[in-house]
């Protein structure tokens, strides 16, 4: 053993080395210095990359979209000319809500009653507009 000089060293090394870290990289001027270029060089701005959807709607539209360009794929004609019909004989997403397939409404009997206290959020009426 080198005695307590070599613990009292190593004790304030373990201690004030994290600290002193923490005080030189995670200064703004010190991380805009060094680490902003190399971010804009190495990743693309947010705005070029890929946004997902965050409505019903937008999902929705999504799908559809993605199922299109697999018929367009599966059929070797053009996207724009793949219909709503066809979308929705391949899979099921339903585009509108005027669609002869849509599921019938739920009603009182299937709708399971709350006894708990806790219930389910009510949603604002618009279906199609809330949030994922």
């Amino acid at each position: 053993m080198a005695g307590p000089n070599l613990e009292i060293f190593k004790f304030g090394f373990y201690m004030f080395f994290p600290i002193y870290a923490m005080f030189k990289f995670g200064d703004p001027e010190w991380y805009d210095s060094y680490v902003q270029p190399y971010k804009e060089i190495l990743w693309p701005p947010y705005e070029s990359t890929y946004q997902p959807p965050r409505t019903h709607t937008g999902i929705k539209e999504e799908l559809a979209r993605m199922k299109a360009e697999r018929l367009a794929k599966k059929t070797g004609r053009p996207v724009e000319s793949i219909t709503a019909g066809e979308i929705e004989a391949e899979g099921g997403i339903h585009l509108g809500s005027g669609s002869t397939t849509a599921p019938a409404p739920l009603t009182s009997q299937s709708i399971p009653t709350n006894t708990s206290g806790w219930s389910w959020p009510q949603s604002s009426g618009n279906e199609n507009e809330r949030l994922v």
